[in-house]
């Protein structure tokens, strides 16, 4: 799991190196931040320490709101610094609390499509990667998805031999699912099968 969270770092690095000024204030799928901002987000779960987080989330009375300050925190700074110092979070195997390593791993794929799909970027995930954190959203995974998102559904990757549960279908590519999964609106205009507006009623508010 550790060498497919090198592996997907350092390909998005590479691939926001030569981004331009309007690519990076560009929005992204995350609503309301921008492709700097998610980056940002990206470096800022690696180096703040769970305390100093946690005590903005009681001093905001929200997780989420509590993220989001943060992670355009860190978009303002240069575009530039932020590359450097997720490459030089290569290494870092900071988890999360019962998730461990999963949770940068689902991060990272997660946040790489949220990146790419609007600048029309490729999306580079790797097989084994992508079935490991696919398998865990849809049984429900702490901070990104509920057990009940996808329970009775039958979840099916279009690009990718890899299938979970039973049900209704819900089809589409590896990216479509991973931001679908995730409660990204745009993840659901590719999505096909009987179980797709069952999927969305519970993910998306």
């Amino acid at each position: 799991m550790f060498q497919a969270l090198r592996v997907h770092r350092l390909a998005l690095c590479d691939q926001l190196g030569g981004l331009t000024d309007d690519q990076w204030n560009a929005a992204s799928l995350c609503d309301g931040w921008r492709v700097r901002d998610v980056l940002g987000h990206l470096v800022s779960v690696q180096i703040v320490p769970t305390w100093k987080f946690m005590l903005g989330v009681y001093s905001m009375k929200s997780f989420d709101k509590r993220a989001d300050k943060i992670a355009r925190e860190f978009g303002a700074r240069s575009p530039q610094s932020l590359v450097d110092q997720y490459r030089s979070l290569v290494e870092s195997k900071r988890g999360a609390p019962l998730v461990g390593l999963m949770a940068p791993l689902a991060d990272v794929l997660t946040h790489s499509v949220d990146i790419q799909r609007p600048l029309g970027l490729p999306e580079l995930h790797a097989n084994d990667a992508a079935e490991t954190v696919l398998t865990r959203l849809a049984a429900g995974l702490q901070g990104f998805t509920s057990k009940k998102a996808a329970r009775g559904l039958r979840l099916e990757a279009t690009d990718l031999a890899w299938h979970q549960g039973d049900g209704p279908g819900v089809r589409g590519s590896v990216g479509d699912l991973l931001i679908a999964l995730n409660g990204r609106p745009a993840g659901f205009d590719a999505l096909v099968g009987d179980g797709v507006a069952t999927l969305r009623s519970r993910v998306v508010d």
